[in-house]
């Protein structure tokens, strides 16, 4: 009879399993597998309690022997020789243009239980939470999500999961050139990524001449200033006079005159601008002579001009200095819709107008960009 002390460390089988101990020995005692028990033959010598026992073993060699063992149940979580941890790793995503939100559903962590043996626990045993509560929609920015889990006997671990969302390239160092090589400072403004300045392109995307479109008294300085006013047919890609409706790409946008990869804003749009921003603090200071109103200030960057319009059914230009115009691609009563943006009204006018006047135009970038178009400068 050979006698020794050797600890034996919790097993679990699962979560509807009662943990339950198996004995460790080193050579020349096999476990489990050489071993024979007499109990349990197969699977080791396992103890309920603590408790001294008279275990028989067969030797490598063919000589049996009967070890004394002394169990030792129930090693407490504080031994230098445990050790439950888990691990997350960082998270990091990009919105989509027009995103405002990203779902994410985060999986648990990698979670370890560390034995003398170094044995990995089962991760169907452990209970996991989270400081979110399986909410996993994130906005831009970073977030620390915190994880918790719980093992069969209480033991307890916890880590942090950073996860980041960034917005899409878009502002100062995102400039957009279209078709002609005309240049574009961008803004965003809630969810969106707008022109931050109007259109002045003579053609489409696809280099097809586009006609229907005046500078205001057809002056190259008021074209500089407040770029080109179109007509309807020319907004949205149509022949003058055309009955045809305007195309809608596959993510239900016109892009018209956009460049690629961008289109025409809604009332909504429009709308939503406002959300964020007073109409003073969408206005353009660039300088003191372009607006009549002298409140404003452009905090948000979208430097609306006022460009006045062109009508187009008495040929003649009205309001430079006073509002600015644009085309939306809304329709009332199959008549088409602008916003006006007026020196002396808090609010952003929405009107019926004819599809002969001229409006400028500002641009949204798509969801996505559209194979073949190269025109997109990141300083």
């Amino acid at each position: 009879i050979v006698k020794g002390v050797i600890e034996v460390y919790k097993q679990y089988d699962g979560v509807e399993t009662p943990p339950k101990t198996i004995i460790t020995c080193d050579y020349p005692y096999y476990y489990p597998d050489s071993a024979y028990y007499v109990n349990n033959p197969g699977y080791g010598w396992k103890f309920e309690e603590s408790s001294t026992q008279l275990v028989p073993f067969k030797c490598q060699f063919g000589c049996d022997s009967m070890v004394q063992i002394e169990t030792i149940i129930n090693i407490p979580a504080y031994s230098p020789d445990f050790e439950f941890a888990i691990m997350a790793e960082e998270t990091t995503e990009t919105l989509e243009y027009g995103e405002c939100t990203r779902t994410i559903f985060l999986e648990n962590p990698l979670c370890y239980h560390y034995l003398i043996a170094r044995d990995l626990l089962s991760i169907d045993s452990i209970t996991f939470s989270n400081s979110i509560r399986n909410n996993f929609e994130f906005s831009p920015g970073q977030h620390e999500v915190i994880w918790t889990a719980v093992d069969p006997c209480g033991n307890v671990a916890t880590c942090t999961q950073v996860v980041t969302i960034n917005y899409p390239p878009c502002g100062a160092e995102y400039i957009i050139e279209d078709v002609e090589y005309n240049v574009y400072n961008t803004v965003r403004i809630g969810c969106n990524c707008w022109l931050a300045e109007n259109l002045d392109v003579t053609s489409y995307s696809n280099g097809n001449e586009c006609i229907g479109y005046r500078s205001y008294h057809d002056n190259q300085l008021n074209r500089e200033a407040f770029g080109l006013l179109y007509n309807w047919y020319a907004a949205m890609q149509l022949q003058e006079g055309s009955n045809q409706v305007p195309i809608v790409n596959e993510l239900g946008n016109i892009q018209g005159i956009c460049p690629d990869g961008w289109y025409l804003p809604s009332e909504n749009d429009f709308r939503n601008l406002t959300e964020n921003y007073s109409l003073p603090e969408l206005m353009s200071n660039q300088a003191a002579s372009y607006w009549l109103g002298t409140s404003i200030n452009n905090l948000s960057g979208f430097n609306a001009v006022p460009g006045g319009y062109y009508n187009g059914q008495v040929d003649k230009f009205y309001n430079l200095y006073g509002n600015a115009y644009f085309w939306i691609t809304d329709m009332s009563n199959e008549e088409p819709l602008n916003c006006e943006i007026n020196y002396s009204c808090p609010d952003l006018i929405f009107n019926v107008t004819s599809k002969q006047s001229g409006y400028s135009i500002r641009c949204i970038k798509d969801t996505r960009d559209y194979i073949g178009s190269p025109h997109v400068l990141v300083r």
